[in-house]
């Protein structure tokens, strides 16, 4: 009996299967894009590595990089949304569209494209079960960096990283605002504020390995008027404690000190970073108080 069943049951099923060009479409798409839905959805920040020059280093997140998100549609179009660590909060940086290819090029893999960037950057995206890995690459300084990030669909909800705060400002950053502000016993008196020019201007490079370079353009006029422009650039390394970063100058040759170090409170937030330095003396008993805020913008 159970034979005969069987034989009546494979009988039936070619004209099941053709009933219907709907269920057979479907069946065809399945076996085409099996893994086209299981992209559809959340995904969060779980991880980041940068691999520059060949080196590859993990890249410690704060807990509002792991708020970072892909909300992926079947439309072609993806909404990612990023944060940025305001003090104690996160804080919405911003939403960017996203384009990408419901095809895959290759087996689970997918390629995304940031609509907003000027350089119009691409990245490439596997899907691994619960995971998707995002990989791209760009230029900073003489070095090539590939940025991979990690998603998953469940958020890591365990806080900052050892060490995350160093790695948020990696990177070129060039002065946009610098501005001075002067107080006498404790009476605001001046506030200056300038801006960078094409031949006047400060930037600084912030490395992986802790070492940064900065490099500063300046102009003024010469004997004739005519204007001269010089540049000047200094290395060495930095430390971050807290909302405070240290810089460190090693001496250079004939100098009787070994190190020339300074620092600075800091803030960032998203794409501008922000040092904050003051100063204060006593002179013929009034109290002179300066501070300086210089902004930077991430190139």
């Amino acid at each position: 009996m159970k034979k005969v069943m069987f034989l009546v049951m494979v009988a039936v099923m070619p004209f099941i299967s053709c009933s219907s060009d709907d269920v057979v479409e479907a069946i065809e798409d399945a076996i085409e894009n099996p893994a086209e839905d299981a992209l559809i959805g959340e995904w969060f920040l779980i991880g980041k590595k940068h691999i520059i020059d060949g080196a590859e280093t993990i890249i410690p997140l704060t807990a509002c990089d792991k708020l970072d998100k892909f909300v992926i549609n079947d439309d072609g179009i993806l909404i990612y949304s990023s944060y940025y660590k305001n003090g104690d909060d996160c804080e919405l940086e911003g939403n960017e569209e996203v384009s990408w290819n419901p095809k895959a090029f290759e087996e689970n893999t997918y390629s995304f494209r940031y609509m907003e960037k000027a350089d119009g950057i691409s990245s490439v995206v596997k899907l691994d079960g619960k995971t998707i890995t995002e990989t791209y690459s760009y230029s900073s300084g003489d070095s090539t960096i590939e940025v991979v990030n990690i998603y998953s669909t469940t958020p890591d909800e365990s806080g900052d990283d050892e060490g995350a705060d160093q790695y948020q400002i990696i990177g070129k950053w060039r002065e946009s605002k610098f501005t001075e502000i002067y107080y006498e016993d404790g009476v605001l008196q001046e506030t200056v504020e300038s801006q960078p020019t094409s031949v006047d201007y400060f930037e600084v490079e912030f490395r992986a390995d802790a070492t940064f370079t900065s490099f500063r353009s300046y102009s003024h006029p010469g004997s004739d008027g005519e204007e001269i422009v010089e540049t000047n650039s200094t290395s060495g390394t930095y430390e971050i404690k807290g909302d405070t970063i240290i810089l460190t100058n090693p001496a250079e040759d004939g100098e009787e000190n070994e190190n020339y170090t300074e620092q600075a409170r800091f803030s960032l937030a998203g794409n501008v970073l922000t040092f904050y330095t003051s100063n204060e003396e006593t002179i013929n008993g009034v109290v002179h108080k300066d501070e300086f805020i210089a902004e930077y913008s991430r190139q």
